[in-house]
């Protein structure tokens, strides 16, 4: 069993990487992705697009993209759309959370996806949502709350089998 390290801050979180010292970085050795959305005046009109090297790679449609991802020659994507979590792998879109729910972001190690994000559920009173952190491996949700507050898990990282998730809660 993984070991699952949950770390909630009201802070930024920033990730850095660095090269060694002895290597040196050029632009033509290594490809660049960014996945981007455009929020046209309604909402029903969005239009998420992943980027290779500054070129338009796919359009994946009507969708907020939020974080991708690399491994081998696979590219995955998370995101939401139609407030369902969602993944895309090589451009093919799967629903992994349910109504309502977000992706914010994605990270695999040894072939395991990892998707954090966050789902919402009826209070009590039943007319107000309250967001769980999320935690998705290979389609599989996992509360990283009790729903004591309202949380949300903003990024994944893995580690030599463990597993970090980044959040906050309100």
């Amino acid at each position: 069993m993984k070991k699952v390290v949950v770390l909630l801050s009201l802070g930024v979180f920033l990730t850095v990487s660095c090269l060694k010292q002895e290597e040196e970085y050029t632009n033509d050795e290594r490809d660049v992705y960014v996945v981007t959305y455009e929020l046209p005046d309604s909402l029903s009109n969005l239009d998420a697009k992943l980027w290779k090297n500054g070129a338009l790679h796919s359009t994946l449609g009507e969708m907020y993209a939020t974080s991708v991802y690399v491994a081998d020659s696979n590219v995955y994507v998370a995101g939401f759309g139609v407030w369902h979590a969602m993944l895309w792998k090589n451009g093919k879109a799967q629903a992994i959370g349910p109504y309502p729910s977000f992706a914010r972001s994605v990270f695999v190690s040894d072939n395991d996806v990892y998707v954090a994000g966050n789902e919402y559920r009826i209070k009590n009173d039943e007319t107000q949502y309250s967001g769980f952190a999320k935690l998705w491996i290979n389609g599989v949700g996992h509360d990283l709350s009790d729903g004591t507050y309202e949380t949300t898990a903003n990024s994944v990282y893995v580690s030599g089998g463990d597993v970090y998730v980044v959040g906050g809660n309100t």
